[in-house]
């Protein structure tokens, strides 16, 4: 097998992962809301890939998401970031 192709089977669809500006436009949110939010413990932190790159774990913002559409209050969102980071 050629080194340089890509095995399909490896990479499960869809990613699991999202950049700032996809987690940016599937939030709503503008890259320094979600950096305070991220600040405040009321949304699931970044993972650094790089020196300059960092991206979001994609069925965490889901589930930050589906909070926000129950209503969750600024307290009920600080023990659900802190239940998916533990979960990591």
């Amino acid at each position: 097998m050629d080194d340089t192709k890509i095995d399909k089977d490896l990479i499960k669809w869809p990613l699991p992962f999202m950049s700032m500006p996809e987690t940016s436009k599937v939030t709503a949110r503008s890259k320094s809301a979600i950096h305070l939010d991220v600040n405040e413990g009321t949304f699931p932190p970044f993972i650094k890939n790089g020196k300059r790159s960092l991206v979001f774990v994609a069925h965490e913002v889901n589930q930050i998401v589906n909070c926000w559409v129950r209503g969750y209050s600024q307290e009920k969102l600080k023990e659900k970031v802190n239940q998916i980071v533990l979960d990591r």
